[in-house]
């Protein structure tokens, strides 16, 4: 349907970027079933980073998004992976939204310290992940799997129908991809 209505528009495929994917999870059945739905790892690293160790702070402050600025310079030292958006464009735009159209920020707080964060939207009936850091000490506390799990019940509280993961791919990212497919929907 997506493709039909890109190919209406007057929009075609660049052959020339590699395929990404994304996984689509309908967040509409009742929150155990999504909670089934996780695989098996998913589950256990949710488990994990719910004992309580780890402070939630959410909002859409320009606070918030730079605890997850300096969390995203660790996070890149640390992969050394190329940058394709800018950050810091992203808080200007941020700051020059509407109230009801910001970004949603969420950071993971270990003894005060922010250790994972999560930079999110919805628009319509999906929300869209945009950016997401862990510094070290997040990675072992497992920060990033509660935040996902906590935006997709903020998602349905606001009666969202999905969530798009964003892109995957198997063999340029595989952390990334079994990280976004643990969490259920369809490819």
């Amino acid at each position: 349907k997506i493709d039909r209505i890109y190919k209406e528009a007057g929009f075609s495929k660049d052959r020339s970027a590699y395929e990404r994917k994304t996984y689509l999870i309908d967040i509409t059945p009742p929150i155990e079933e999504l909670h089934k739905g996780l695989s098996k790892k998913w589950r256990e690293n949710l488990r994990r980073s719910q004992r309580g160790l780890l402070e939630v702070y959410e909002g859409t402050s320009s606070d918030l998004y730079d605890r997850f600025i300096e969390l995203y310079k660790v996070m890149h030292k640390r992969k050394q992976f190329i940058d394709y958006v800018d950050i810091f464009e992203f808080k200007r735009i941020q700051e020059q939204l509407r109230d009801d159209i910001k970004l949603h920020i969420m950071v993971c707080k270990y003894n005060g310290i922010p250790v994972s964060s999560l930079v999110w939207s919805a628009v319509g009936n999906t929300g869209v992940p945009i950016f997401s850091a862990t510094g070290n000490e997040g990675r072992k506390l497992r920060g990033s799997y509660l935040l996902r799990w906590r935006m997709l019940e903020r998602l349905k509280e606001q009666n969202k129908e999905y969530i798009d993961q964003g892109g995957v791919n198997k063999i340029r990212n595989p952390g990334g991809y079994q990280f976004k497919k643990g969490m259920g929907g369809e490819e």
